[in-house]
C-alpha cells in the first residue's frame, strides 16, 4: 500500500485543505491497477447483462491517445444512455463482488454527485473537495448517465441554467469545498441558507431537472456531471454504431465518432498538456493504494 512519505504538497489557507501536486508514477501504476481491475468488472456486467455503454471524457480520450487510462490520470470514466444506467443501477449491488461498492445518492446518503461511482473497498483517494463530507472515498470508476436534452436551442440553454443552479446548491448543502476561497465561501453562506432544506430534497430536485426532458430521440443529449453542460451535450448521433476500442490489456466499448466527440470536449486533444499541469484535476489530498 501506498501511503504519503512521498506526497508533494501545494499551499494552503484557511478554508482550503494542502492537496496534492499531482501524483508520482509509482502511485498511478498502482492506482491504475486497481482502476483496471475495477473497470473489467464492471464490462463482465455490462456484456452478462446486455447493457451498453460508451468510454466518454478522460478514459476514451486515453484509449485513443495512450490505448489506456491516461498515465496521470486517477479514475476511469464511463457513460451510458439513461435507461441503461438505471438497469446498472439496478443489478450492480447484487453482482458486484465484495471488493467494491456501488456509490449513489441513494447508497451513501452524504454523497453529493449526480452520477454513480463504483468504489474499490480498501482503498482511499480523497479529493480536496469532498474531504468534509463522509462518504465512502475508494478508488473509483465514475459511471455517468446520458441524458436526453430540450430540443430548442434557446429551452437548453433555460435547461442547462437550471440544471447548474441546483448543482450548486445541492454542492453547497452537501459540504462540497471549492479550492477558490473567495467561492468557497460562498458555498458556505448558501449552505446556511439551504440548511432548512433536507439534503435528499434539493438532490431529488436536481434530478428531476436532469432529466426534465423525456424525449428518448432528441437531437443532442448531456451526460451533465455539474461542470459544463456546453462541453457535455453534443449530438445523439455520435454514440449510434458504437465501436471496441483497446483500453489497457482489453477491449471497451466507444462512440463511433470518438473523433468529432473528443474534438468538440477537447480541441486538440493529440497534444498533452504541459508536464506540470498533468495530474492536478482532483486535488487529491490523501491517497492509499
Amino acid at each position: 500500500m501506498i501511503g504519503g512519505s512521498s506526497w508533494r504538497w501545494k499551499s494552503t489557507n484557511l478554508v482550503r485543505p494542502n492537496w496534492r501536486d499531482g501524483l508520482t508514477p509509482g502511485e498511478c501504476a498502482v492506482l491504475h491497477g486497481h482502476l483496471m481491475v475495477a473497470f473489467a468488472e464492471f464490462d463482465r456486467i455490462c456484456g452478462a447483462e446486455n447493457i451498453p455503454y460508451y468510454l466518454v471524457a478522460g478514459s476514451l480520450l486515453g484509449a485513443v491517445r495512450h490505448q489506456g487510462i491516461i498515465p496521470w490520470d486517477d479514475d476511469v470514466d464511463v457513460g451510458l444512455l439513461r435507461p441503461d444506467y438505471e438497469r446498472f443501477i439496478r443489478i450492480a449491488p447484487h453482482e458486484l463482488g465484495e471488493r467494491y461498492f456501488l456509490q449513489t445518492a441513494e447508497s451513501d446518503p452524504g454523497y453529493f454527485q449526480c452520477f454513480a461511482k463504483v468504489r474499490v473497498n480498501g482503498t482511499k483517494v480523497v479529493e480536496a473537495s469532498s474531504i468534509d463530507c463522509a462518504i465512502h472515498h475508494g478508488a473509483y470508476i465514475d459511471i455517468f448517465p446520458i441524458d436526453s436534452t430540450p430540443e430548442s436551442p434557446a429551452t437548453r440553454w433555460l435547461h442547462a441554467g437550471l440544471c447548474r443552479l441546483l448543482n450548486i446548491m445541492v454542492l453547497a448543502r452537501g459540504g462540497y469545498r471549492d479550492l477558490y476561497p473567495i467561492k468557497n465561501c460562498v458555498a458556505r453562506l448558501l449552505r446556511a441558507f439551504l440548511r432548512p432544506i433536507p439534503f435528499a430534497t434539493i438532490k431529488s430536485w436536481r434530478q428531476a431537472a436532469i432529466q426534465l426532458s423525456h424525449n428518448n430521440a432528441s437531437t443532442y443529449v448531456v451526460m451533465f456531471s455539474g461542470m459544463s453542460y456546453r462541453r457535455d451535450c453534443w449530438p445523439r448521433r455520435y454514440l449510434d454504431n458504437p465501436i471496441e476500442l483497446m483500453f489497457g490489456d482489453r477491449s471497451a466499448s466507444a462512440p463511433a465518432m470518438w473523433h468529432e466527440y473528443l474534438t468538440h470536449r477537447y480541441g486538440d486533444y493529440m497534444t498533452p498538456p504541459p508536464e506540470g499541469e498533468r495530474g492536478k484535476r482532483h486535488a487529491i489530498v490523501e491517497l492509499e493504494v
